[in-house]
């Protein structure tokens, strides 16, 4: 036994190291996401890697408790068949993975502005989320552009409803009628800028996602 740093060079001297030696097999135990590097090189190395979770080596009896005899403990295991593999997804899976987690944190991010500018304009006392099913609708965006640039008028305000919601102009004049000023006018610009960054990133991500996913023979 030897101790191998956390590092490429590190790993791929092991990895070259077990297959001269004829090892067959590597299992490795899933500890958060400390397993990735050693998954990733020792594969690349060309060695068959199987993560296996924790739980199922600690269900079985007589399991040591250091961390040398653990590693001897899993390797007995393996080599009888009693550990069974989770699932590590390829490397194009992997790459898409990241694509597409990247992309719905920005649509978290997104949800997250569109939730501080109602915060923000209930604040100023504009109950217009009380009457646009949600701000993201055209006619609840045009109303907040409006008051954005300066326009305070209710009737006017109300007057750049569209579709269905042109039947509720009289109750869009009145949740319009509030406080709203100039300095809240900055803080709702900042929001629908930050929004429309977020909107052009998730495009590109769901593009990026699209093409992967059409790279991929068995998708």
């Amino acid at each position: 036994m030897w101790t191998v740093k956390a590092r490429r060079n590190a790993i791929g001297a092991l990895g070259r190291q077990l297959r001269a030696d004829g090892i067959e097999i590597v299992t490795l135990e899933s500890t958060s996401d400390y397993w990735r590097i050693w998954f990733f090189v020792l594969e690349a190395c060309g060695l068959v890697v199987q993560l296996v979770n924790a739980a199922q080596a600690k269900n079985l009896p007589g399991r040591p408790k250091t961390d040398k005899l653990d590693a001897q403990w899993l390797a007995r295991l393996t080599e009888m068949g009693l550990l069974r593999a989770s699932f590590v997804p390829p490397k194009a899976v992997r790459d898409l993975r990241d694509y597409t987690r990247a992309r719905t944190r920005l649509v978290q991010e997104r949800t997250r502005c569109w939730q501080r500018l109602e915060k923000l304009l209930e604040g100023a006392l504009v109950k217009l989320s009380a009457v646009a099913s949600k701000l993201t609708t055209i006619s609840a965006q045009d109303m907040i552009t409006a008051m954005i640039a300066g326009q305070r008028d209710p009737q006017v305000l109300a007057g750049l409803a569209r579709g269905r919601m042109k039947a509720r102009r009289d109750d869009l004049a009145e949740a319009l009628d509030g406080m709203f000023d100039d300095h809240h006018g900055e803080l709702a610009g900042l929001l629908l800028d930050q929004v429309a960054f977020l909107d052009t990133r998730i495009a590109a991500l769901t593009a990026r996602a699209a093409e992967l996913t059409a790279a991929m023979p068995a998708a």
